[in-house]
């Protein structure tokens, strides 16, 4: 059971990621819309992103979980490297990969105990969050936003924006994902409408007053991973065990939009089947 809710939580914090990083003209959303529409143009970005959980599991107590994630990003063709920091439950573990995307498939690399291993995997399979789905995503949401203020942010002069994403728009956004694996709600045991019946999903995002890209995000998914947690103890006959998540916070920051240097894949890898 805690390896399914380990499973369930990194599903939820990647798909989140994947859709991040895609009235009057003064309107504050449409400001929002226009910095979204500019990241779309960016060809390459670094960006960071942190997550923090903290649940009460009846009988267990609290459990703790984070994720630090540093990765370089060239959009077409796609070429990323990832490096990650993953503690859960008071045990440690890191890990890096290597992704790119050539002859219409994509290279995976993943390091494994100090070995690099590759694979491959097809577009498919990685199921790519499409650009137009993810602009949608705030269009949709875009009366939502609201200016909040100036304020300096790792560096940037940026204009502070609150709103919220209704799970309905996400659950329409995420739609072509729906057989990639880690992502297919129904072998996680989970309703088709569970983003749906999220509610709103509370974000602010920073945009730096001189470029018009947006550098920084902070996403509040507590009420998502109740939901989540709910659906699973009903779903497995365990809905005595009362799962409450009192903090679900992600924040990411991006920069070095098109000014990222190239990096190569890793060498002396060993082929995996994919």
């Amino acid at each position: 059971m805690m390896k399914r809710w380990i499973a369930v939580v990194l599903s939820a914090i990647l798909a989140i990621s994947l859709v991040a990083c895609g009235s009057k003209k003064s309107n504050d959303g449409e400001k929002v819309i226009a910095a979204m529409e500019k990241m779309s143009t960016a060809q390459s970005y670094n960006s960071t992103m942190k997550t923090e959980v903290q649940m009460q599991v009846s009988e267990i107590g609290k459990m703790e979980v984070s994720m630090d994630m540093d990765m370089s990003c060239f959009v077409e063709p796609m070429k990323a490297k990832v490096d990650m920091k993953i503690n859960m439950l008071g045990q440690g573990m890191d890990m890096s990969m290597y992704m790119q995307e050539k002859d219409g498939k994509y290279e995976v690399y993943v390091q494994n105990g100090g070995e690099w291993l590759s694979t491959e995997m097809s577009m498919e399979e990685i199921g790519q969050m499409d650009a137009k789905a993810s602009l949608q995503l705030y269009v949709d949401s875009s009366k939502s936003f609201s200016f909040a203020g100036t304020e300096e942010i790792n560096g940037y002069k940026a204009d502070r924006y609150d709103g919220s994403i209704e799970g309905e728009a996400i659950q329409k956004a995420m739609s072509n994902m729906a057989n990639t694996p880690g992502f297919n709600l129904k072998d996680m045991g989970l309703d088709e409408d569970v983003f749906k019946k999220m509610g709103k999903l509370p974000i602010s995002i920073w945009i730096d007053q001189e470029s018009g890209y947006p550098v920084y995000y902070s996403m509040d998914m507590s009420g998502f991973m109740n939901q989540i947690m709910k659906q699973l103890m009903d779903r497995t006959g365990t809905e005595d065990v009362e799962v409450k998540t009192d903090k679900m916070e992600i924040t990411m920051s991006f920069s070095d939009f098109n000014a990222v240097p190239d990096f190569e894949m890793p060498e002396g890898t060993n082929s995996t089947a994919a």
